[in-house]
Protein backbone atom coordinates (compact mmCIF):
# COMPACT_ATOMS: atom_id res chain seq x y z
CA UNK A 1 0.00 0.00 0.00
CA UNK A 2 0.98 3.48 -1.00
CA UNK A 3 2.38 5.44 2.32
CA UNK A 4 -0.14 8.72 2.67
CA UNK A 5 1.49 11.23 4.60
CA UNK A 6 -1.03 13.35 6.28
CA UNK A 7 -0.97 16.75 7.88
CA UNK A 8 -3.05 17.81 10.98
CA UNK A 9 -4.41 20.56 12.41
CA UNK A 10 -3.69 20.02 16.16
CA UNK A 11 -5.96 22.27 17.88
CA UNK A 12 -8.80 21.20 15.40
CA UNK A 13 -8.91 17.56 15.85
CA UNK A 14 -8.26 17.95 19.86
CA UNK A 15 -11.55 20.09 20.04
CA UNK A 16 -13.18 17.70 17.82
CA UNK A 17 -11.96 14.72 19.57
CA UNK A 18 -12.05 15.99 23.13
CA UNK A 19 -8.34 15.50 24.00
CA UNK A 20 -5.16 16.98 23.25
CA UNK A 21 -3.69 16.57 19.83
CA UNK A 22 -0.34 14.65 20.23
CA UNK A 23 2.94 15.93 18.21
CA UNK A 24 4.33 12.53 17.84
CA UNK A 25 1.69 10.63 16.28
CA UNK A 26 1.94 8.31 13.58
CA UNK A 27 1.26 10.32 10.25
CA UNK A 28 1.20 6.81 7.77
CA UNK A 29 -1.27 4.56 7.07
CA UNK A 30 -0.36 1.00 7.88
CA UNK A 31 0.37 -1.19 4.69
CA UNK A 32 -0.58 -4.14 6.71
CA UNK A 33 -3.25 -4.43 9.72
CA UNK A 34 -4.00 -7.58 11.43
CA UNK A 35 -7.17 -8.16 14.52
CA UNK A 36 -6.44 -10.22 17.47
CA UNK A 37 -9.60 -10.92 19.53
CA UNK A 38 -9.70 -12.79 23.18
CA UNK A 39 -7.80 -13.58 26.37
CA UNK A 40 -6.24 -10.72 28.47
CA UNK A 41 -4.84 -12.84 30.98
CA UNK A 42 -1.73 -13.39 28.88
CA UNK A 43 -1.26 -9.46 28.55
CA UNK A 44 2.21 -9.12 29.07
CA UNK A 45 2.98 -12.51 26.88
CA UNK A 46 1.11 -10.82 24.09
CA UNK A 47 2.77 -7.34 24.25
CA UNK A 48 5.81 -9.02 23.96
CA UNK A 49 4.55 -11.29 20.85
CA UNK A 50 3.94 -8.02 19.17
CA UNK A 51 6.56 -6.26 19.96
CA UNK A 52 8.60 -9.54 18.24
CA UNK A 53 7.46 -8.64 15.19
CA UNK A 54 8.15 -4.79 15.14
CA UNK A 55 11.46 -2.70 15.24
CA UNK A 56 11.93 -1.46 18.89
CA UNK A 57 12.69 1.62 18.51
CA UNK A 58 9.10 2.48 16.34
CA UNK A 59 6.64 0.88 18.50
CA UNK A 60 3.79 3.09 19.13
CA UNK A 61 1.09 2.24 21.72
CA UNK A 62 -2.86 3.62 21.96
CA UNK A 63 -5.25 2.61 24.47
CA UNK A 64 -8.81 2.40 24.66
CA UNK A 65 -9.46 5.52 27.26
CA UNK A 66 -12.25 3.19 29.23
CA UNK A 67 -10.26 0.99 30.32
CA UNK A 68 -6.65 1.82 29.95
CA UNK A 69 -6.11 -0.34 27.33
CA UNK A 70 -7.85 -3.24 29.22
CA UNK A 71 -10.38 -3.63 26.88
CA UNK A 72 -8.87 -1.81 23.47
CA UNK A 73 -5.21 -1.37 22.52
CA UNK A 74 -3.14 -0.73 19.09
CA UNK A 75 0.36 -1.01 18.08
CA UNK A 76 1.89 0.81 15.37
CA UNK A 77 5.54 0.02 14.54
CA UNK A 78 7.66 -0.51 11.31
CA UNK A 79 8.31 -4.57 10.50
CA UNK A 80 11.43 -6.47 11.68
CA UNK A 81 12.47 -9.64 11.38
CA UNK A 82 8.85 -11.16 10.00
CA UNK A 83 9.14 -13.65 7.08
CA UNK A 84 7.38 -12.50 4.32
CA UNK A 85 7.24 -8.59 5.39
CA UNK A 86 9.75 -6.69 3.87
CA UNK A 87 11.92 -4.60 6.93
CA UNK A 88 10.03 -0.96 7.80
CA UNK A 89 6.60 -2.00 6.77
CA UNK A 90 4.07 -0.06 8.64
CA UNK A 91 1.99 -2.58 10.66
CA UNK A 92 -1.12 -2.33 12.56
CA UNK A 93 -1.58 -5.07 15.44
CA UNK A 94 -5.22 -4.23 16.94
CA UNK A 95 -5.98 -6.01 20.11
CA UNK A 96 -9.57 -6.16 21.84
CA UNK A 97 -10.43 -7.90 24.96
CA UNK A 98 -14.16 -7.03 25.20
CA UNK A 99 -16.56 -5.71 22.45
CA UNK A 100 -19.89 -4.09 22.65
CA UNK A 101 -23.60 -4.70 20.70
CA UNK A 102 -23.60 -3.52 17.64
CA UNK A 103 -25.46 -5.10 14.76
CA UNK A 104 -26.60 -8.24 12.91
CA UNK A 105 -23.39 -10.50 12.46
CA UNK A 106 -21.25 -8.48 14.98
CA UNK A 107 -20.62 -9.69 18.52
CA UNK A 108 -22.19 -8.48 22.06
CA UNK A 109 -20.44 -7.52 24.90
CA UNK A 110 -19.56 -9.63 28.34
CA UNK A 111 -18.90 -13.25 26.90
CA UNK A 112 -15.71 -13.23 28.44
CA UNK A 113 -12.18 -12.47 26.68
CA UNK A 114 -11.79 -16.18 25.55
CA UNK A 115 -15.01 -16.74 23.56
CA UNK A 116 -13.67 -13.69 21.81
CA UNK A 117 -10.71 -15.70 20.54
CA UNK A 118 -12.84 -18.39 19.23
CA UNK A 119 -16.41 -17.91 18.55
CA UNK A 120 -15.86 -14.93 16.24
CA UNK A 121 -12.47 -16.21 14.48
CA UNK A 122 -15.01 -19.65 13.81
CA UNK A 123 -18.19 -17.92 12.57
CA UNK A 124 -16.62 -14.78 10.76
CA UNK A 125 -18.35 -12.18 13.59
CA UNK A 126 -17.08 -8.90 13.46
CA UNK A 127 -15.48 -7.30 16.70
CA UNK A 128 -14.87 -3.88 17.65
CA UNK A 129 -11.29 -2.69 17.75
CA UNK A 130 -9.20 0.39 18.74
CA UNK A 131 -9.60 1.74 14.79
CA UNK A 132 -6.50 3.88 15.05
CA UNK A 133 -5.74 5.95 11.97
CA UNK A 134 -3.27 9.17 11.71
CA UNK A 135 -5.96 11.57 12.59
CA UNK A 136 -7.37 9.27 15.48
CA UNK A 137 -3.97 8.49 16.23
CA UNK A 138 -3.03 12.89 16.41
CA UNK A 139 -6.12 13.54 18.70
CA UNK A 140 -4.60 11.11 21.54
CA UNK A 141 -3.35 12.52 24.80
CA UNK A 142 -0.08 11.25 25.86
CA UNK A 143 3.08 9.99 24.00
CA UNK A 144 2.24 6.52 22.40
CA UNK A 145 6.03 6.08 21.56
CA UNK A 146 5.97 5.94 25.77
CA UNK A 147 5.71 2.77 27.98
CA UNK A 148 2.35 4.15 28.98
CA UNK A 149 1.12 4.93 25.40
CA UNK A 150 -1.44 7.41 24.73
CA UNK A 151 -5.29 7.22 25.50
CA UNK A 152 -7.74 7.44 22.93
CA UNK A 153 -11.29 8.65 23.65
CA UNK A 154 -13.16 5.47 22.38
CA UNK A 155 -15.94 7.44 23.21
CA UNK A 156 -16.14 9.32 20.43
CA UNK A 157 -17.72 8.11 17.48
CA UNK A 158 -16.19 5.89 14.72
CA UNK A 159 -12.96 5.42 17.27
CA UNK A 160 -14.25 1.86 17.90
CA UNK A 161 -14.82 -0.30 14.01
CA UNK A 162 -15.51 -3.70 13.73
CA UNK A 163 -13.86 -6.47 11.56
CA UNK A 164 -13.65 -10.00 12.05
CA UNK A 165 -10.66 -11.15 13.62
CA UNK A 166 -7.21 -12.35 11.80
CA UNK A 167 -6.74 -14.18 15.00
CA UNK A 168 -7.80 -14.90 18.53
CA UNK A 169 -6.31 -16.04 22.18
CA UNK A 170 -8.13 -18.12 24.11
CA UNK A 171 -7.03 -19.36 27.83
CA UNK A 172 -8.48 -22.92 27.22
CA UNK A 173 -9.18 -24.93 24.52
CA UNK A 174 -12.16 -24.23 21.91
CA UNK A 175 -13.41 -27.14 22.62
CA UNK A 176 -13.74 -26.56 26.35
CA UNK A 177 -16.57 -23.43 25.26
CA UNK A 178 -19.32 -26.10 25.26
CA UNK A 179 -22.37 -26.80 27.92
CA UNK A 180 -21.37 -24.81 31.21
CA UNK A 181 -18.56 -22.98 29.70
CA UNK A 182 -20.94 -21.86 27.07
CA UNK A 183 -22.71 -17.97 26.96
CA UNK A 184 -25.99 -18.41 26.50
CA UNK A 185 -25.72 -15.56 23.91
CA UNK A 186 -23.63 -17.70 21.91
CA UNK A 187 -23.90 -21.52 22.58
CA UNK A 188 -21.60 -23.93 22.09
CA UNK A 189 -18.80 -24.39 19.70
CA UNK A 190 -19.50 -26.49 17.23
CA UNK A 191 -17.64 -29.63 15.79
CA UNK A 192 -18.21 -26.98 12.59
CA UNK A 193 -17.11 -24.89 13.98
CA UNK A 194 -13.99 -26.13 15.31
CA UNK A 195 -13.19 -27.57 11.79
CA UNK A 196 -12.98 -24.05 10.78
CA UNK A 197 -10.35 -22.99 13.07
CA UNK A 198 -6.29 -24.18 12.95
CA UNK A 199 -5.61 -24.44 16.91
CA UNK A 200 -2.07 -23.81 17.70
CA UNK A 201 -1.25 -23.59 21.46
CA UNK A 202 0.04 -21.11 23.44
CA UNK A 203 1.65 -19.79 26.89
CA UNK A 204 0.55 -21.88 30.06
CA UNK A 205 -0.95 -19.34 32.52
CA UNK A 206 -1.28 -20.01 36.16
CA UNK A 207 -4.50 -19.28 37.54
CA UNK A 208 -4.90 -18.66 41.68
CA UNK A 209 -8.53 -17.94 44.17
CA UNK A 210 -7.21 -14.41 45.79
CA UNK A 211 -8.66 -13.41 48.77
CA UNK A 212 -9.75 -9.52 50.26
CA UNK A 213 -6.58 -8.81 52.72
CA UNK A 214 -8.49 -9.00 55.74
CA UNK A 215 -8.99 -12.57 54.89
CA UNK A 216 -5.92 -13.48 54.44
CA UNK A 217 -5.01 -11.96 57.49
CA UNK A 218 -7.55 -13.82 59.46
CA UNK A 219 -6.33 -16.98 57.46
CA UNK A 220 -2.97 -16.68 58.54
CA UNK A 221 -3.65 -15.96 62.08
CA UNK A 222 -5.70 -19.27 62.44
CA UNK A 223 -3.19 -21.13 60.37
CA UNK A 224 -0.07 -20.02 62.74
CA UNK A 225 -1.74 -20.47 65.96
CA UNK A 226 -2.52 -24.09 64.42
CA UNK A 227 1.36 -24.17 63.82
CA UNK A 228 0.88 -24.13 59.95
CA UNK A 229 2.79 -21.49 59.04
CA UNK A 230 6.88 -20.40 59.79
CA UNK A 231 7.52 -19.20 63.29
CA UNK A 232 8.27 -15.58 62.05
CA UNK A 233 4.50 -15.23 60.81
CA UNK A 234 4.29 -14.81 64.86
CA UNK A 235 5.38 -10.68 64.11
CA UNK A 236 2.16 -8.80 62.94
CA UNK A 237 5.10 -6.99 60.69
CA UNK A 238 5.95 -10.32 58.70
CA UNK A 239 2.24 -11.03 56.98
CA UNK A 240 3.97 -9.77 53.77
CA UNK A 241 6.83 -13.03 53.78
CA UNK A 242 6.32 -15.26 51.32
CA UNK A 243 6.25 -18.31 53.97
CA UNK A 244 3.45 -16.45 55.80
CA UNK A 245 0.87 -16.56 52.47
CA UNK A 246 -1.90 -19.13 54.55
CA UNK A 247 -3.10 -21.79 52.51
CA UNK A 248 -6.67 -23.21 51.29
CA UNK A 249 -7.58 -26.83 50.47
CA UNK A 250 -8.17 -27.96 47.17
CA UNK A 251 -11.89 -29.48 47.89
CA UNK A 252 -12.82 -26.20 49.73
CA UNK A 253 -12.18 -24.36 46.94
CA UNK A 254 -14.54 -26.48 44.85
CA UNK A 255 -17.10 -25.91 48.22
CA UNK A 256 -16.96 -22.16 48.10
CA UNK A 257 -17.40 -21.93 44.10
CA UNK A 258 -19.87 -24.43 44.29
CA UNK A 259 -22.33 -22.61 46.74
CA UNK A 260 -21.32 -25.27 49.72
CA UNK A 261 -20.35 -22.84 52.36
CA UNK A 262 -22.22 -19.57 53.29
CA UNK A 263 -20.13 -18.58 56.07
CA UNK A 264 -16.11 -18.58 56.77
CA UNK A 265 -16.14 -20.48 59.92
CA UNK A 266 -17.56 -23.41 57.65
CA UNK A 267 -14.04 -23.53 55.82
CA UNK A 268 -11.94 -23.28 58.94
CA UNK A 269 -14.15 -23.12 62.63
CA UNK A 270 -11.63 -20.81 63.33
CA UNK A 271 -12.90 -17.72 61.34
CA UNK A 272 -15.92 -15.84 62.05
CA UNK A 273 -19.30 -16.38 60.59
CA UNK A 274 -19.02 -13.49 58.25
CA UNK A 275 -20.53 -14.58 54.63
CA UNK A 276 -18.74 -15.79 52.11
CA UNK A 277 -18.43 -13.78 49.16
CA UNK A 278 -17.28 -14.60 45.73
CA UNK A 279 -16.23 -12.77 43.18
CA UNK A 280 -16.01 -14.52 39.61
CA UNK A 281 -15.70 -14.10 35.89
CA UNK A 282 -18.64 -14.21 33.50
CA UNK A 283 -19.42 -17.66 31.34
CA UNK A 284 -17.28 -17.54 28.18
CA UNK A 285 -14.64 -16.20 30.42
CA UNK A 286 -11.41 -18.94 29.50
CA UNK A 287 -10.52 -17.92 33.74
CA UNK A 288 -13.95 -18.61 34.51
CA UNK A 289 -13.70 -21.94 32.53
CA UNK A 290 -10.08 -22.84 34.36
CA UNK A 291 -12.28 -23.10 37.66
CA UNK A 292 -15.21 -24.83 36.39
CA UNK A 293 -12.72 -27.32 35.21
CA UNK A 294 -9.51 -27.22 37.87
CA UNK A 295 -11.80 -25.95 40.86
CA UNK A 296 -14.28 -27.56 40.56
CA UNK A 297 -12.50 -31.22 40.18
CA UNK A 298 -10.90 -30.39 43.58
CA UNK A 299 -7.52 -29.44 41.54
CA UNK A 300 -7.75 -32.55 39.63
CA UNK A 301 -8.68 -34.95 42.60
CA UNK A 302 -12.28 -36.02 41.54
CA UNK A 303 -12.00 -35.32 37.43
CA UNK A 304 -15.98 -36.40 37.13
CA UNK A 305 -16.51 -33.18 38.96
CA UNK A 306 -15.36 -31.01 36.35
CA UNK A 307 -17.43 -28.38 33.81
CA UNK A 308 -17.98 -29.10 30.99
CA UNK A 309 -17.13 -32.69 31.80
CA UNK A 310 -20.02 -33.26 35.05
CA UNK A 311 -23.53 -33.58 33.70
CA UNK A 312 -25.97 -30.66 34.82
CA UNK A 313 -26.04 -27.02 35.52
CA UNK A 314 -23.89 -24.70 36.57
CA UNK A 315 -22.58 -24.65 40.03
CA UNK A 316 -24.88 -22.69 42.25
CA UNK A 317 -22.93 -20.13 43.36
CA UNK A 318 -22.94 -18.59 39.83
CA UNK A 319 -26.18 -17.43 40.51
CA UNK A 320 -26.71 -16.28 44.52
CA UNK A 321 -26.95 -12.75 45.46
CA UNK A 322 -23.08 -12.95 47.12
CA UNK A 323 -21.63 -13.41 43.74
CA UNK A 324 -20.38 -10.10 41.81
CA UNK A 325 -20.03 -11.23 38.51
CA UNK A 326 -16.96 -9.27 36.50
CA UNK A 327 -15.95 -8.77 32.46
CA UNK A 328 -12.20 -8.63 32.65
CA UNK A 329 -9.05 -9.40 35.05
CA UNK A 330 -8.72 -5.56 35.88
CA UNK A 331 -12.73 -5.57 37.02
CA UNK A 332 -12.02 -8.52 39.19
CA UNK A 333 -8.90 -6.45 40.97
CA UNK A 334 -11.43 -3.38 41.30
CA UNK A 335 -13.92 -6.03 42.50
CA UNK A 336 -11.78 -7.00 45.34
CA UNK A 337 -10.31 -3.86 46.17
CA UNK A 338 -13.76 -2.86 46.92
CA UNK A 339 -14.60 -5.88 48.53
CA UNK A 340 -12.16 -5.01 50.91
CA UNK A 341 -13.18 -1.74 51.39
CA UNK A 342 -16.39 -2.48 52.45
CA UNK A 343 -14.74 -5.07 54.86
CA UNK A 344 -16.43 -8.11 52.88
CA UNK A 345 -14.19 -11.23 53.18
CA UNK A 346 -14.62 -12.38 49.64
CA UNK A 347 -12.40 -15.04 47.25
CA UNK A 348 -11.92 -14.19 43.42
CA UNK A 349 -10.53 -15.67 40.69
CA UNK A 350 -7.25 -14.25 38.63
CA UNK A 351 -4.36 -15.25 37.23
CA UNK A 352 -0.88 -14.90 39.21
CA UNK A 353 0.56 -11.92 36.98
CA UNK A 354 -1.28 -9.34 38.97
CA UNK A 355 -0.40 -7.44 42.56
CA UNK A 356 3.12 -8.20 42.58
CA UNK A 357 5.90 -6.15 44.50
CA UNK A 358 8.85 -8.27 44.88
CA UNK A 359 10.28 -10.94 47.65
CA UNK A 360 8.45 -10.54 51.04
CA UNK A 361 7.16 -7.20 49.86
CA UNK A 362 3.34 -6.01 50.24
CA UNK A 363 1.70 -5.04 47.15
CA UNK A 364 -0.36 -2.02 46.27
CA UNK A 365 -3.72 -3.58 45.69
CA UNK A 366 -6.09 -5.12 48.84
CA UNK A 367 -5.93 -8.50 47.92
CA UNK A 368 -3.33 -11.42 48.42
CA UNK A 369 -2.53 -15.12 46.51
CA UNK A 370 -3.09 -18.08 48.33
CA UNK A 371 -1.29 -21.78 48.31
CA UNK A 372 -3.42 -24.52 47.42
CA UNK A 373 -2.44 -27.35 48.87
CA UNK A 374 0.68 -25.53 50.51
CA UNK A 375 1.58 -24.95 47.34
CA UNK A 376 2.70 -22.12 45.77
CA UNK A 377 1.33 -20.60 42.40
CA UNK A 378 5.15 -20.27 41.14
CA UNK A 379 6.89 -21.10 37.57
CA UNK A 380 8.99 -23.70 39.20
CA UNK A 381 6.16 -25.61 40.95
CA UNK A 382 4.46 -25.68 37.52
CA UNK A 383 7.37 -27.06 35.98
CA UNK A 384 7.80 -29.70 38.59
CA UNK A 385 3.73 -30.57 38.28
CA UNK A 386 3.15 -29.57 41.87
CA UNK A 387 1.01 -26.62 40.86
CA UNK A 388 -1.46 -27.39 38.83
CA UNK A 389 -4.26 -24.70 38.70
CA UNK A 390 -3.39 -23.42 35.13
CA UNK A 391 -4.45 -23.62 31.28
CA UNK A 392 -2.95 -23.81 28.17
CA UNK A 393 -4.04 -21.16 26.10
CA UNK A 394 -4.40 -21.49 21.95
CA UNK A 395 -3.64 -19.72 19.26
CA UNK A 396 -6.51 -19.38 16.85
CA UNK A 397 -7.06 -18.79 13.34
CA UNK A 398 -9.35 -19.65 10.25
CA UNK A 399 -8.04 -22.67 8.63
CA UNK A 400 -8.91 -21.28 5.75
CA UNK A 401 -7.43 -17.87 4.78
CA UNK A 402 -8.97 -15.02 3.21
CA UNK A 403 -6.40 -12.53 4.31
CA UNK A 404 -3.64 -11.63 2.74
CA UNK A 405 -0.26 -12.79 2.66
CA UNK A 406 1.57 -10.45 4.72
CA UNK A 407 -1.46 -10.75 6.91
CA UNK A 408 -0.95 -14.07 7.27
CA UNK A 409 2.84 -13.74 8.21
CA UNK A 410 2.80 -11.78 11.14
CA UNK A 411 -0.19 -13.75 12.49
CA UNK A 412 2.00 -16.54 12.53
CA UNK A 413 5.32 -14.29 12.88
CA UNK A 414 2.98 -13.70 16.63
CA UNK A 415 2.26 -17.24 17.17
CA UNK A 416 5.97 -18.29 17.14
CA UNK A 417 6.67 -15.90 19.47
CA UNK A 418 3.93 -16.64 21.63
CA UNK A 419 5.70 -20.23 22.03
CA UNK A 420 9.51 -18.76 22.38
CA UNK A 421 11.08 -18.84 25.68
CA UNK A 422 13.31 -15.65 25.77
CA UNK A 423 10.37 -13.53 24.35
CA UNK A 424 8.02 -14.61 27.23
CA UNK A 425 10.58 -14.41 29.43
CA UNK A 426 10.37 -10.65 28.65
CA UNK A 427 7.16 -10.66 30.39
CA UNK A 428 7.84 -11.94 33.30
CA UNK A 429 10.37 -9.50 34.22
CA UNK A 430 6.95 -7.10 34.88
CA UNK A 431 7.07 -6.38 38.36
CA UNK A 432 3.63 -7.32 38.98
CA UNK A 433 4.90 -10.63 38.21
CA UNK A 434 7.39 -10.75 40.88
CA UNK A 435 5.33 -11.95 43.84
CA UNK A 436 6.07 -11.89 47.40
CA UNK A 437 6.41 -15.97 47.73
CA UNK A 438 8.14 -16.47 44.49
CA UNK A 439 8.32 -15.99 40.45
CA UNK A 440 5.16 -15.83 39.06
CA UNK A 441 4.30 -15.46 34.83
CA UNK A 442 3.58 -16.97 31.64
CA UNK A 443 5.63 -20.88 30.53
CA UNK A 444 5.84 -22.43 27.25
CA UNK A 445 5.27 -26.06 26.64
CA UNK A 446 8.87 -27.87 25.79
CA UNK A 447 10.12 -31.51 25.94
CA UNK A 448 12.10 -30.28 29.53
CA UNK A 449 10.85 -28.59 32.74
CA UNK A 450 12.90 -25.82 33.72
CA UNK A 451 14.09 -26.57 36.99
CA UNK A 452 14.12 -23.94 39.70
CA UNK A 453 12.77 -20.22 40.65
CA UNK A 454 16.05 -18.79 38.73
CA UNK A 455 16.00 -21.52 35.69
CA UNK A 456 12.05 -21.00 35.32
CA UNK A 457 12.65 -17.16 34.81
CA UNK A 458 15.20 -17.08 32.42
CA UNK A 459 13.65 -19.96 31.01
CA UNK A 460 10.19 -20.63 31.37
CA UNK A 461 9.50 -24.12 29.99
CA UNK A 462 7.27 -26.59 31.11
CA UNK A 463 6.79 -30.27 29.93
CA UNK A 464 3.31 -30.55 31.92
CA UNK A 465 0.48 -29.35 29.55
CA UNK A 466 -3.06 -30.30 28.28
CA UNK A 467 -4.00 -31.59 24.35
CA UNK A 468 -4.03 -29.30 22.25
CA UNK A 469 -5.71 -31.59 19.35
CA UNK A 470 -8.90 -31.61 19.05
CA UNK A 471 -9.61 -35.27 19.31
CA UNK A 472 -8.27 -35.16 22.65
CA UNK A 473 -11.27 -32.58 24.11
CA UNK A 474 -13.04 -32.53 26.07
CA UNK A 475 -12.06 -35.68 27.53
CA UNK A 476 -8.50 -34.84 28.03
CA UNK A 477 -9.25 -31.96 29.71
CA UNK A 478 -11.00 -33.96 32.85
CA UNK A 479 -7.53 -35.80 33.62
CA UNK A 480 -4.62 -33.77 35.22
CA UNK A 481 -2.12 -32.51 33.13
CA UNK A 482 0.51 -34.90 32.08
CA UNK A 483 4.25 -34.94 30.98
CA UNK A 484 3.95 -37.42 28.33
CA UNK A 485 0.98 -36.51 26.43
CA UNK A 486 2.22 -35.48 22.77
Amino acid sequence: MKKHQITLLAGVVGALCGSVANASAITEVAAVVVHLSGSTAASKAVDNAIRSVCDPTTVELYLDKSTSGSNHKAYFCSSKGVNGVTDGTKLMVRLTGASTAIGPNKYATALGGSILGVTPVAYGLKVNFLAVSPAVAAACAGDPLSASGAICDDTVAGLLAPYVPHFGISDMHPAAFILQNAPAATGGISSTALANLSISPGPIQIFNTPVTLGLRDAMQDSQFKAGKLNAACKDLSNRELGVCTPSIPAAMVAKIFGGQVSTWDQVDPALSAKPVKVVRREIGSGTQATLNLVGMSEQYNNPAAAYPCAAGANPVVLDTPTTTVTTTGGAMVTALNNAHTAGDWAMGLLDVTKNGAGPDTAPSASFRYLFVEGVAPTLANVAAGKYVMIAQSTVNRASTWTGSAQELAVVKAITTAFNDPAIVAKGNTAATLKQNFGPAGYMVVGATSCSSDADCVTNPVTAYRFAKNIADAPAAFCTKPTNVWP
